[in-house]
């Protein structure tokens, strides 16, 4: 399960400019992040959206929040996994921001997120 995930470290595609000021994290916010702990740009252990090959991934829930420096990682990812025939479920989540389901339950749109989540979860944890 990936939430809201950051994973280009060079932040090179369109959604870290278009919401660079955030809300609530922003492009240069995720520049400190990345320089306080992740690897050289591209390297695919702490960028996997540049992993060479990411056929025998496991299946992924990927949500990906419409107001967020990091929404494209997610959308790329998603389609990166999908090519390489691994399952995944990608999930917009419209007018959210990174970290939005830290606000369920005042928010509906992260209550709504929280319950899909716990729910997909239980299915992965005890498939019938």
């Amino acid at each position: 399960m990936l939430l809201y995930p950051a994973l280009d470290t060079e932040r090179s595609l369109p959604s870290y400019e278009t919401f660079a000021d955030g809300p609530l994290v922003s492009a240069a916010d995720m520049e400190w992040f990345y320089q306080h702990y992740a690897a050289p740009p591209r390297e695919w252990t702490s960028s996997p959206i540049h992993a060479p090959d990411l056929s025998g991934s496991p299946p992924a829930l990927i949500l990906a929040a419409s107001i967020d420096p990091m929404h494209d990682d997610g959308v790329v990812y998603a389609q990166r996994l999908r090519d390489a025939c691994v399952e995944v479920q990608h999930v917009e989540c419209d007018g959210m921001f990174h970290g939005f389901i830290l606000f369920s339950p005042a928010l509906d749109g992260a209550n709504r997120a929280r319950k899909y989540v716990a729910a997909e979860l239980q299915r992965a944890l005890n498939p019938r």
